[in-house]
């Protein structure tokens, strides 16, 4: 936003959408069980998914949303976030 390549609503829009997905994997990882706010989140998610709690089909299910939870956020932040020297927005 400060270099120009994106503006001020752009940049709300993008902030809010990380916000709603951060939201969303905390809240999964508080349903498989995984509540120390301590760690980073990186971390509690590896935890969660690498964890053997998925003994029943729902938390099967809950750790594959997380995954792909996980996975979307990541690539929404480098991609948004983590890029230098890009234009547009």
């Amino acid at each position: 936003m400060r270099a120009g390549a994106v503006s001020v609503e752009r940049a709300g829009e993008h902030i809010t959408d990380a916000l709603e997905r951060i939201r969303r994997v905390r809240a999964l990882l508080a349903e498989l069980g995984q509540r120390d706010e301590h760690l980073p989140l990186a971390e509690r998610c590896a935890d969660a998914l690498a964890g053997d709690g998925a003994a029943t089909p729902a938390a099967r299910r809950k750790q594959a949303q997380l995954e792909l939870a996980t996975s979307g956020l990541s690539k929404l932040l480098r991609r948004t976030f983590l890029r230098r020297g890009r234009s547009g927005g």
